[in-house]
């Protein structure tokens, strides 16, 4: 079994690996395999030249089992100055989860409320990810403020290595994916002693492509207490902001 992959391809059928299961039943897939998953499907999708993917949505409609799947995407529009794609995931013929995609066409054009560049990895702590998590192997996480077992705020730098198909490395843009599922670990709400917080969407708006090997997430919640919460995130690389990123989150009390 690979620990270096999310995911294996044979044929039209994707195989999820250890690194792929889920922190709250290890009969399902985990969030952050799946939107990196759906981000290298339409990273992999042929558009015009000079063309960036500027948004990125998945809807996690049920629990996805550790079966092989299929994923197909289809051309919602395939222009010149944007494209629009949309995938569906299907075990067994049935549909767990729905993905969106945008690119829009690069140009030159003024800047405008760029901040500056945050403290980097290196000047923060080690903040290791639970060796008792299936991609404890691939993360590396540096704490910026906050903590993972705090309520309330937190902000983290993540680096990724593996595929996330074997054969396919990770991409700045599958990393981006991937990470944006991390926010509700960052921001908690409520204490995962007591509850889970799964996140039934992701959805992230990018006002340039990331760049290098390393994501910081800042990330902060709101809850009314009705059984969801709000993640909201904001995405940089070392050059700054480049993305925010919202997660829906359905509350539970653990049985």
């Amino acid at each position: 079994m690979s620990n270096s992959a999310f995911y294996r391809r044979e044929g039209d059928l994707v195989h999820p690996l250890h690194a792929a299961t889920g922190p709250w039943d290890p009969g399902f897939q985990n969030g952050v395999a799946l939107s990196g998953l759906m981000a290298h499907v339409f990273e992999q999708q042929a558009c015009a030249e000079g063309m960036d993917l500027a948004r990125f949505h998945i809807d996690i409609l049920k629990p996805t089992p550790m079966r092989p799947f299929r994923i197909t995407v289809t051309p919602v529009r395939d222009g010149r100055r944007l494209q629009v794609l949309d995938a569906e995931l299907r075990v067994d013929g049935e549909l767990t989860a729905r993905a969106s995609a945008v690119r829009l066409r690069r140009a030159q054009t003024p800047v405008a409320a760029v901040g500056g560049a945050p403290a980097p990895p290196e000047t923060c702590p080690p903040n290791p990810i639970s060796p008792r998590r299936p991609i404890h192997g691939m993360v590396e996480s540096r704490r910026l403020r906050g903590g993972d077992g705090d309520i309330g705020p937190g902000a983290a730098w993540f680096r990724l290595t593996g595929d996330i198909v074997e054969g396919s490395p990770i991409t700045p843009f599958v990393q981006m994916a991937l990470v944006s599922d991390m926010g509700s670990g960052q921001a908690r709400v409520v204490d995962y002693r007591t509850h889970t917080f799964a996140n039934i969407d992701i959805s992230v708006n990018l006002a340039r492509a990331p760049r290098g090997d390393w994501v910081l997430i800042e990330s902060d919640a709101v809850s009314h207490g009705e059984g969801r919460a709000l993640v909201n995130t904001l995405l940089s690389d070392r050059e700054g902001e480049f993305a925010r990123a919202h997660q829906t989150l359905f509350i539970d009390p653990r049985g």
